[in-house]
């Protein structure tokens, strides 16, 4: 038994699906601020099927969408971008919002606790979660800031194995 990590139950489902209903279910937070939610699906790739626990990204994904609800701008885009980098097996799903501040301080956003700034509510789990969620999944996150511009990038690998062909 592995102390303090959760488990991971991996099965195959559609991310694209699982995107558009956080969407869907934080509508209403995103109407608050008058964002305009925009959805990107790459039309290059056949699918969005991985293999993972779609309970914990849900949360993962959840998290980051608040996130840049949260940390955005009013009345500016919340855009969603998903994709499969060239030849990697993998898919990557992009948030990126506006920000007020020309660069955010991203260095420490992914350590347990911290907030930059300590006014704000929160437990200052979120991010630190996000990655150990998707740690487990053998993927990873990538923050980055700047040109008034917050960007969060979750890389998790497809899992999904294709028996090979057995030639008798």
């Amino acid at each position: 038994l592995r102390g303090g990590s959760p488990s991971v139950y991996k099965k195959p489902f559609d991310l694209s699906v699982l995107i558009v209903k956080i969407f869907n279910q934080l509508l209403p937070l995103l109407r608050q601020k008058n964002f305009e939610p925009v959805i990107h699906f790459d039309e290059e790739v056949a699918d969005f099927i991985v293999q993972a626990d779609e309970d914990k990204i849900r949360i993962v994904l959840l998290n980051l969408l608040e996130n840049a609800a949260k940390y955005g701008v009013k009345d500016t885009a919340i855009i969603c971008k998903v994709e499969k980098p060239d030849a990697a097996e993998e898919l990557a799903v992009q948030f990126i919002n506006t920000t007020n501040e020309e660069k955010v301080a991203t260095d420490n956003l992914q350590v347990a606790f911290y907030r930059s700034d300590l006014v704000q509510k929160g437990a200052g789990l979120g991010l630190w979660l996000c990655n150990e969620i998707i740690r487990l999944h053998n993927g990873r996150i990538e923050v980055s800031s700047g040109h008034h511009r917050f960007e969060v990038t979750m890389n998790l690998p497809l899992g999904v194995t294709i028996p090979a062909l057995s030639l008798q």
